[in-house]
């Protein structure tokens, strides 16, 4: 206590301050003990301002962290929302491509495969997005600045495992695609050899076939509009090794092709019945028996006035005198097909009027240079003849393709 007046006596001794106002002094008394009052108020107050400012500037420092961590956060799960959205994207694309696929192959089955029984199972593209939604309102509802860690590891754990869950199924279905589209390419492809096949038999080269009719139309028209697999630009190449699907999509176009080419081809005989008086090709000339000619057609000999029919559908391109020929008939079916018919008695259609599969069209007849009644019946290709009696071969075969029925 002693140390302490001493100090205090030292530092806070009673002090006088001197107030004069118009020659009067007067005098203050300030004791020891009011200063030390004072210097402690003082000292308390500073005090407080150094705690204060410390305070606050340690309080900044801590928000900014905070700010900066809820930033990183919601940078993160951006980054994790908008890595779930593409991925859910690719899958969305895949589960389209899967769909359209299997409405292609389900479209050839139906046509090719029809007794067998295969079935396939795809998850629709509507209850997918249901289940995405599902999972987005439910992410939606987790306040962004109140993902922790756990949290978030949950959200990235749920997407990986969902994500992975439907990659497999779309692997499940993708391998039995391939399975299917195998068995529709191999059968598929012994429908075009069945009809290459016949083709040869009527002497017609199937390439060029196929390069004379290029422009036609599929002959499927009644089943809605046009269906592209899974890409616009797809090579399409019957020789191709990848996977099936390119392969398939070439063989069906050119199945297609072929089919719809084969329905302007003369499938029946012009007259039901005669006998063969004169084959295709070198010949005695019948009337010169001295001379050797060519024979463009086949010599159809009958009764008077046997019906002659169309022996498919067309425009007919003359009707008419024609020298040698006598009362002469052209009809063009298309695609490069036409027949002829000669020495006709009584012609029953006219230039430009259009005709159809077994429509009669004239009677037999001996006009020009003839010997006798009967059909003389051209089958030209490519503005080539060719034999007939091929044609009639195939008849029955190309009545089925035409028909659509008909198998390998």
């Amino acid at each position: 206590m002693k140390k302490i007046r001493t100090l205090t006596a030292k530092y806070f001794p009673e002090r006088q301050l001197h107030l004069r106002t118009n020659g009067v002094v007067h005098f203050i008394f300030i004791s020891a003990r009011t200063q030390l009052i004072v210097a402690s108020v003082v000292l308390a107050f500073f005090a407080w301002m150094t705690f204060t400012s410390y305070y606050f500037v340690n309080r900044i420092d801590i928000l900014a962290a905070k700010d900066l961590l809820v930033e990183n956060t919601n940078k993160h799960y951006l980054a994790l929302n908008s890595q779930h959205e593409t991925l859910k994207g690719d899958l969305l694309t895949k589960t389209k491509m899967l769909e359209e696929r299997q409405a292609y192959l389900l479209q050839m089955l139906e046509k090719h495969l029809s007794s067998t029984e295969y079935t396939i199972e795809t998850e629709s593209a509507t209850n997918k997005e249901k289940s995405d939604k599902a999972k987005d309102a439910k992410a939606s509802n987790s306040s962004v600045l109140s993902l922790d860690n756990e949290t978030k590891a949950h959200l990235q754990q749920e997407n990986k495992e969902y994500i992975n869950v439907t990659r497999i199924r779309m692997e499940q279905i993708d391998n039995q695609q391939m399975k299917l589209a195998d068995l529709l390419i191999s059968k598929i492809a012994s429908r075009i050899n069945f009809i290459d096949e016949i083709l040869k038999k009527t002497g017609i080269d199937t390439e060029k076939f196929l390069s004379i009719t290029a422009d036609i139309s599929p002959i499927y028209r009644a089943q809605g509009g046009e269906f592209i697999l899974y890409s616009d630009n797809i090579e399409q190449d019957v020789n191709s090794q990848d996977k099936p699907f390119p392969k398939l999509s070439a063989y069906y176009n050119r199945l297609q092709h072929l089919e719809a080419a084969v329905q302007t081809m003369p499938s029946i005989k012009p007259v039901k019945k005669y006998y063969l008086s004169s084959a295709y090709g070198r010949r005695p000339d019948p009337i010169n028996k001295k001379r050797w000619a060519f024979h463009k057609g086949i010599d159809m000999a009958g009764w008077w006035d046997t019906p002659i029919v169309a022996t498919g559908d067309g425009t007919v391109t003359y009707s008419g005198r024609n020298g040698g020929y006598g009362n002469f008939i052209s009809i063009d079916h298309g695609n490069g097909f036409k027949t002829r018919y000669g020495h006709i008695a009584k012609l029953k259609v006219k230039k430009g009027q259009k005709v159809t599969l077994g429509q009669e069209i004239a009677l037999m007849g001996s006009t020009g240079r003839s010997t006798g009644p009967h059909l003389h019946y051209e089958v030209i290709f490519d503005g080539k003849t060719i034999n007939p009696l091929n044609v009639f071969k195939a008849t029955k075969d190309v009545f089925k393709i035409q028909q659509q029925k008909y198998d390998s």
